[in-house]
């Protein structure tokens, strides 16, 4: 009986020291597991393409605004995509947005814009950067840029990729278009010339006429040259 008592007593605690290495290393196996999955998940989402190549959408591509300031501020590239939204579905504008929320990076340039907007298969990339009151003396600024691809042709507006070009503007004027007229200018062009070539004359001249309005007010700073 002393025998067997001995014998019980060894293997707990033989299972009492198994258990005190094991857990940990099962806790660990799972976090890591966990850790793989989360990554292939998110490697996932960011490479796979957003937009299909053959869609006949104007399509554009939207990234966050590099914060220059720590704290204030908002979301430059959210207020952006909200607005184009509502245009599009006011005005039937045709278009295919997509606001891809992910870190940008100080080092995020043209280069980057144009290496994105490519391998998304977007016909335009709008990106730039922002400061607040919170460290710039000269108030709310923003440096709006954008790139169209080359597979059109608008001239002196295809493109504005200046990265030190800052324009006074806070959420109010961001939210009511101001700097963003060159975009206004394309997407209600390439909207109006679609629908005069399937003979939608009344769309298409509410198109122009809207394009015209955008000439109107460009001394509001709504059009960057």
């Amino acid at each position: 009986m002393k025998f067997w008592s001995k014998r019980w007593k060894s293997l707990t605690k033989i299972g009492v020291i198994s258990a005190y290495i094991g857990l940990p290393a099962i806790i660990v196996t799972y976090f890591i597991w966990g850790i793989s999955i989360w990554n292939y998940f998110i490697g996932e989402s960011i490479n796979r393409k957003i937009f299909e190549k053959d869609d006949t959408h104007f399509k554009i591509l939207i990234v966050p605004f590099n914060k220059i300031c720590e704290d204030g501020g908002f979301d430059v590239g959210k207020v952006i995509k909200d607005r184009l939204d509502d245009l599009n579905k006011k005005d039937s504008l045709n278009l295919k947005l997509n606001y891809l929320d992910y870190g940008i990076t100080d080092n995020f340039n043209e280069d980057s814009a144009q290496h994105l907007m490519n391998y998304h298969y977007a016909d335009q990339i709008i990106y730039g950067s922002y400061a607040t009151t919170d460290c710039n003396a000269e108030g709310d600024e923003v440096c709006f840029n954008y790139i169209t691809d080359s597979i059109w042709d608008f001239g002196s507006i295809q493109s504005s990729t200046m990265s030190n070009e800052f324009q006074s503007a806070g959420f109010k004027e961001i939210k009511e278009g101001e700097l963003q007229g060159n975009i206004d200018f394309i997407i209600y062009l390439i909207a109006g010339l679609s629908e005069y070539r399937q003979r939608e004359f009344r769309n298409a001249l509410s198109k122009f006429l809207y394009i015209e309005k955008i000439l109107q007010i460009s001394d509001r700073k709504y059009l960057v040259y």
